[in-house]
Formats: C-alpha cells, structure tokens, sequence
C-alpha cells in the first residue's frame, strides 16, 4: 500500500473510533435524563395497605420523592455521569392514565410478568414531547409484600427514536415506616447495586 494511502486509511479508521466512541449514550461526558418510574405494568402482590383508591397517589408519591431527594437517589453518582437532569412529566402522566384493573394479586408467580419484548412495547407508547438524547426510566414491576421486595427494570432509551439501548431486571429489599417509603427502598438499593456492580458493565455495552 502506498504510504499517503496508508496515512488516509489509519486517519479514517482514527476518526471513526473518535466518532463511535462519542456516540456512546452512558459516556460520562454525555447528558442524560432522568424520565422518571414508570408504575403502568405494576402488580402488588399480597399488600393490604395499598387500595384502589389510593394506589395512584402512592405512584405519584413515590415518583416524586426519588427526585425531591436527589442527593439519596443518586443516579448520576451511581451511573457516573455528572451531565443529569431530571424531567419526570411523562412518566407521572403514564401513571394517571394506569389501569388499576389488575394491579393487586396473591399470585406470587406474578412477580416476574415483564420481559424485555414488554419494555420495548411501553417504550413505543410513550410521547416524549419532541425531547432527545438519552433517558433513564425505571419501570416498576412488582410490590412483593411477601419477600419484601420490589422489582424494577432499569431501561435505556434514545428518546428521540424511543429505542430501547439496555434494559435489566433488578430488585431491592423493601423497607420502612410508611408505604410511600417502604417502596422507595427497592429502589434506592437498586441505586446502590448499580453503582458497585452495574454501571461500568453498561458503559461498555451502550
């Protein structure tokens, strides 16, 4: 090969990995958006304290407490990227116009009832309002009063494209005084397992 037509290849294989490399969406030099939890595919399972009439002000309240204690709820510490904001409107929106229906059950095999496919369906739903880049939104699958857990779906999407980049089921241990808090728990201790085990794993895969 001749050496100018060596010289424009490397320089195009060079620029190529700079421009793969600053696509990456959990990139620490990347905004992101924190969506909010999403609470529309919940099951409650075996949990007396929570009523049809009251279960939609528990989502709501729930929602808006991991963003009024940020500095306890830190994704952008657990994720590492410091570019963070937070915009939990259509998120709060999908939980007012949730189907309670089905949402309370004793059937404990009920506890895993999402799959990737479902996310990906939810995502497609969504009107994100013209907004872009990459958004976080947790969505909550299950209140399992009896192993006094909650599980959730940590989900990665381009909200402009509403592709789903990554989504993984994790769970946390449920606990304290009131319901509000009780289910917040979970996810302040997903939180925590992302941060020790889970962000740099994602980095390198979105």
């Amino acid at each position: 090969m001749k050496p100018f037509a060596s010289l424009l290849l490397t320089i195009c294989l060079m620029t190529t990995g700079f421009f793969a490399g600053a696509q990456k969406a959990l990139d620490p030099n990347n905004p992101i958006v924190y969506l909010g939890i999403d609470f529309s595919a919940l099951k409650i399972i075996n949990e007396p304290r929570i009523t049809a009439m009251d279960v939609k002000t528990q989502y709501q309240a729930i929602n808006q407490l991991v963003v009024a204690e940020a500095k306890k709820y830190d994704w952008a510490t657990a994720l590492g990227m410091p570019n963070y904001s937070s915009d939990i409107g259509v998120t709060m929106a999908r939980n007012e116009q949730a189907d309670i229906s089905h949402v309370f059950t004793t059937n404990t095999a009920d506890d895993a009832h999402l799959k990737e496919d479902d996310i990906k369906k939810m995502v497609a739903k969504y009107n994100f309002q013209g907004k872009k880049g990459t958004g976080l939104i947790v969505f909550y699958e299950t209140f399992n009063k009896g192993s006094e857990t909650g599980s959730m779906w940590v989900t990665f999407v381009d909200i402009g494209t509403k592709k789903v980049l990554l989504t993984e089921r994790m769970s946390g241990s449920a606990k304290g005084f009131s319901v509000r808090n009780y289910w917040t728990a979970p996810v302040y201790k997903v939180i925590q397992d992302v941060k020790k085990y889970k962000a740099s794993e994602w980095r390198s895969k979105i």
